[in-house]
């Protein structure tokens, strides 16, 4: 139990809540500390590291001819990086934590952006854009993960899958999900493209949603 953990009395002020939480993410650490027991040996390489890398748009629909291009940058924080042997060779695993139960993956490239399917497979969009960035930084094979820590039992592999296939290295789809992201982008800042709200049901969760009035 919790209470083991800690000396006598310390944790007299948390309330029957605050005991509960603290208990759910001791069992989720001791998890995720016994599935890297398993599958040492790793080098851990990077936490919480912010990436970015600089594009270019064009917006040829844009009216003012300073709007016609767009430069800037995407990224984000990636919550790990490791190297361990994949398949043999030494591979940079970028890890991106995940608390809820695992979600069925794209087909395809193209399935992460298709309008209908961009909620539901967000989280292989940020990874995959967080692997593409280190990509362009090292020479070794980039391997995009999402570790749902309820799921890491001992056979769990976290590495992602478009179909059947796992992605060992961005590379080897670096080209058409850039194209991908460049037209996300690109629809973003096209004028012509009336503004739409997101299905109600995505906006529990959203970072966003105080701003757009949901």
């Amino acid at each position: 139990m919790v209470s083991d953990l800690y000396p006598e009395g310390a944790l007299a002020h948390f309330t029957g809540v605050t005991m509960i939480i603290r208990e759910v993410i001791i069992q989720l650490v001791r998890k995720l500390l016994l599935w890297d027991k398993r599958h040492t040996p790793f080098t851990i390489v990077g936490m919480e590291k912010d990436v970015k890398m600089n594009i270019t748009i064009d917006i040829p629909q844009a009216t003012h001819p300073q709007h016609k291009t767009w430069n800037g940058s995407v990224g984000g924080r990636i919550d790990r990086m490791d190297i361990m042997d994949i398949d043999g060779r030494p591979t940079l695993r970028i890890v991106d934590y995940k608390t809820g139960k695992p979600k069925s993956g794209p087909a395809t490239i193209e399935d992460i952006f298709l309008p209908s399917d961009r909620n539901a497979h967000g989280y292989y969009l940020q990874t995959f854009l967080y692997a593409l960035v280190m990509s362009r930084k090292q020479e070794l094979p980039v391997a995009p993960s999402l570790f749902y820590v309820l799921a890491a039992d001992e056979d769990y592999d976290p590495m992602l899958r478009l179909g059947k296939d796992t992605v060992s290295d961005i590379r080897n789809f670096a080209k058409e999900y850039e194209e991908g992201l460049r037209r996300v982008i690109t629809e973003i800042f096209d004028p012509t493209r009336p503004f739409t709200q997101s299905d109600s049901k995505h906006c529990e969760y959203c970072d966003f949603r105080r701003l757009c009035g949901r």
